[in-house]
């Protein structure tokens, strides 16, 4: 068992912590001019060492972590008394080297390795691509992350613009999420000690502000506009059954629709590791298998895909969707085809439970509620007219009937100076009621309300 012992030095009170080694032998530890309380916490933490090591089980996730901060030199010595594993050093690593290491070693669709590839060069840019992995520390990835919010020269348009522009939110949420995940992994490939962005924070990756709910009129008259089918059938199946756009279109045929049963069978390159959620049963409504309909009478003889167009998951549709929709005089709205699957999700949620909602869409209830479902403003308003309807109906029924509820009178003023100061009579025919009712003998005073005094 490991004591704390108080020598004394010539600038006070020296602590040292003495405990026994593997062989039994008594060794000690220097912490020299430190409060009594840090010396009294490394005592218990250097007891349970020596009590795991005589159990020989392993140690507490706390103690790990404890040991795992601990410099060289003091961990040095509970390795050389043999009560830990030596300590590995860490490999000499570039931050250039290891990210091709995990970029080589990556399983991934090639939508996030795109996603790896701009992280990397955000890092790149900030830290240099010689800067040894060991020499990035919490500070120093602070600091990247402080550079992330700023405003930079960005490349669009295949290197033809160049402009000024800070990152969304979400972007830079993402970006710390997939640092953090590179710099874990060096972690597990024992490259490096401790992930130095472990405490950085990210952000929110949901941004409301982009959501735009694309009504039933606004894609008919999109649909009406189409130049062709193949595109009147992009944009149905975005709106009226939330494909994703342009991974499930892709390989999606005539042989995948269900006439007889309005079913429409979707792979999913986006869940297809996932066991069990290769592909998914969408319900065709009646707008949708109108718009099927007329694509496949359209289609030549032996056509096989339901948008021929869309041969690879890499195709570039926004630019001409942009096109046809400002063609319809409706105004573009941030990231076409999303919304459009989110709009989708939205009004079906009003009328099918989450869960086959969810389903339908091919995702979780989380992601279902977190990224897609939208806050609608004709929902606070039918709510606000909801309630007055019921108010207003209930005072008048109690009116008719004689009631005796008093209900506070409720004025209604318009910001116009033309319009006049509403009162709700039902409301003062109830303050009357109840004022005869109090000076009547029959009646019994509860919570301020003057009822009539029966038995019940």
């Amino acid at each position: 068992m490991a004591s704390m012992c108080r020598d004394k030095g010539r600038s006070g009170t020296l602590i040292r912590i003495l405990f026994h080694d593997a062989n039994g032998d008594r060794k000690s530890i220097r912490l020299g001019k430190v409060p009594i309380k840090v010396g009294e916490e490394w005592t218990r933490k250097i007891t349970t060492v020596e009590s795991c090591f005589e159990g020989g089980v392993s140690f507490p996730s706390e103690m790990t972590a404890w040991l795992r901060d601990l410099p060289d030199v003091t961990y040095a010595k509970f390795s050389k008394a043999g009560l830990v594993p030596a300590r590995k050093k860490a490999q000499s690593c570039t931050l250039a080297g290891m990210c091709d290491r995990f970029l080589e070693k990556s399983v991934c669709k090639p939508g996030t390795l795109l996603i790896y590839k701009q992280t990397i060069d955000s890092m790149l840019r900030h830290f240099g691509a010689t800067i040894a992995l060991v020499d990035i520390t919490a500070e120093r990835a602070d600091g990247w992350r402080r550079w992330l919010s700023e405003p930079h020269m960005m490349t669009f348009g295949r290197g033809r613009k160049q402009s000024v522009r800070r990152l969304a939110v979400a972007t830079q949420a993402k970006r710390v999420e997939v640092c953090r995940q590179i710099f874990r992994q060096a972690v597990r490939w024992e490259v490096i000690n401790k992930n130095p962005f472990e405490g950085v924070l990210g952000g929110s990756k949901v941004n409301h502000s982009r959501q735009r709910m694309i009504s039933l009129p606004m894609i008919e008259a999109i649909l009406e506009n189409c130049p062709n089918h193949e595109w009147r059938a992009i944009f149905a199946l975005c709106r009226y059954a939330g494909l994703r756009c342009p991974s499930e279109f892709v390989g999606l045929t005539w042989a995948d629709v269900d006439w007889e049963r309005g079913a429409l069978r979707v792979k999913s390159p986006k869940t297809e590791h996932h066991p069990g959620h290769e592909s998914r049963l969408v319900p065709v409504v009646p707008a949708l298998r109108r718009v099927l309909e007329d694509c496949f009478e359209a289609a030549p003889v032996g056509s096989v895909l339901i948008v021929p167009r869309l041969r690879s998951s890499r195709s570039n549709l926004r630019t001409h969707a942009v096109r046809i929709i400002e063609k319809a005089g409706v105004q573009p709205w941030p990231k076409i085809f999303q919304n459009m699957r989110s709009s989708c999700e939205t009004a079906w949620l009003e009328q099918y439970p989450v869960a086959s909602v969810a389903g339908w869409l091919g995702h979780s209830r989380e992601v279902c509620m977190k990224h897609y479902a939208q806050v609608l403003p004709e929902h606070f308003e039918s709510a606000v007219n909801g309630d007055r309807e019921k108010a207003a109906h209930f005072a008048a029924q109690q009116v008719a009937a004689g009631g005796v509820f008093h209900v506070a009178a409720s004025r209604t003023t318009k910001n116009s100076d033309d319009e006049k100061v509403l009162e709700n009579k039902a409301f003062q025919a109830v303050e009357e009621n109840n004022e005869e009712t109090k000076n009547r003998g029959d009646t019994i005073r509860t919570c301020g309300l003057y009822v009539p005094n029966v038995a019940l």
